[in-house]
């Protein structure tokens, strides 16, 4: 995601190709891509770095006698379709890559549920959901790989045994810029309280939010008010005026149709892509009060059925050319030799447009339930104010 101002032209350069992702993904099968199957493991690792170990064609070799590629995942397939194309072009043997779209909660439950039965036909885990992530991390459940990439990234990568982080995705503000025309354009949530105690009428139930259900929302609400300067004295002049949505799809639906007139703690790669494609009637801005940054974080399943493949997707979509491509999907990369022209918006330009004292990094965090109790006492606290 690369730096933004709303109501300026720079949503072209922040999705920079989208366009042309959709028009490829319009009318495929949901989450399923296919190729002809065709290619070469020797050609393959021609095409890996000279930083991969010398036995990694073992790898690429047995990935060939294997069953393509099983992954529950909360992203969308937008979002996926630039490094699924490009790590079928690098191995175009995995001519069958199945996402599983779910809640970020739902990734988790489907495994354990299939996990406690006959085993999981799981072999990858994506989710932007670090609570689950550490409630996970005590299952044993995620295979110790050491990826050839990890030099280019720093400490976020690997924040539980086994879990890499591929992106690390803001969440921001969002609004509908025909129901504010009339108003400067909300770039803070001290922005959003005054512009809804401007007018209390107009604004009563526009402003829309996760609720603290998603596990993805909670996080985000939990770290922000952890972690921001005196959140709640910006959060109880906001909490009043909202009403909350289980996903950010129904967020930004809602306001395409003018429901809500302004959204915070959404989720910047879907709202950018709608942004792009709506002719200026959807904007939005990173949070410059504490803009939180969420890992997208995946993980190879020790009893996956395609380890091998699952262990290329994972280097894949670390390397060079496949953290581009997420970036081309609209999510925010974080490996540490990025060029902005290739990536722009990569973590550390973010961090750079908010200033460090406002990029709050969602680290994994087991909350017991006297914390989801408080925090949620508190919130309705707010709400009934």
């Amino acid at each position: 995601m690369s730096a933004h101002s709303p109501g300026t032209g720079s949503r072209r350069d922040f999705l920079r190709g989208m366009a042309a992702v959709s028009a490829a993904v319009a009318g495929a099968p949901l989450f399923t891509a296919c190729t002809s199957g065709t290619g070469t493991a020797a050609g393959a690792q021609g095409r890996i770095g000279d930083h991969y170990p010398a036995g990694y064609g073992r790898i690429i070799e047995a990935s060939q006698d294997e069953d393509g590629l099983t992954i529950y995942s909360n992203t969308s397939q937008e979002n996926w379709a630039p490094l699924f194309a490009g790590f079928q072009e690098r191995y175009p043997w995995a001519d069958n890559l199945a996402v599983t779209a779910l809640g970020s909660t739902e990734v988790f439950q489907r495994f354990y549920s299939e996990d406690a039965g006959h085993g999981s036909a799981a072999d990858l885990l994506v989710a932007n959901a670090p609570q689950e992530w550490a409630r996970f991390a005590g299952r044993d459940a995620a295979l110790a790989y050491d990826t050839p990439e990890r030099p280019f990234f720093d400490d976020k990568l690997e924040g539980l045994p086994g879990v890499f982080a591929l992106t690390i995705d803001p969440v921001v503000i969002g609004y509908n810029t025909l129901l504010l025309e009339d108003v400067r354009l909300p770039r803070s949530l001290a922005d959003v309280a005054r512009l809804c105690e401007s007018d209390p009428a107009r604004f009563r139930d526009r402003v829309t939010t996760y609720a603290l259900s998603n596990a993805y929302g909670f996080a985000i609400n939990h770290t922000y008010a952890a972690t921001a300067d005196d959140p709640w004295a910006t959060l109880d002049r906001i909490i009043p005026f909202v009403r909350t949505e289980t996903s950010a799809g129904a967020m930004v639906d809602k306001l395409v149709l003018g429901e809500y007139a302004i959204s915070y703690f959404q989720s910047g790669g879907v709202i950018a892509l709608t942004a792009e494609q709506s002719e200026g009637l959807i904007d939005w801005s990173y949070i410059e009060d504490g803009t939180p940054l969420v890992p997208r974080s995946a993980c190879i399943l020790r009893d996956a059925p395609n380890v091998n493949t699952a262990k290329l997707f994972i280097d894949h979509a670390l390397s060079y050319a496949g953290q581009v491509q997420l970036s081309e999907g609209g999510l925010t990369p974080h490996r540490g030799d990025l060029r902005d022209d290739d990536a722009p918006g990569h973590y550390d330009a973010i961090v750079d447009a908010v200033g460090a004292g406002n990029a709050i990094l969602v680290g994994y965090e087991e909350l017991g339930d006297a914390d989801v109790t408080a925090l949620t006492r508190r919130w309705e606290q707010a709400r009934s104010a």
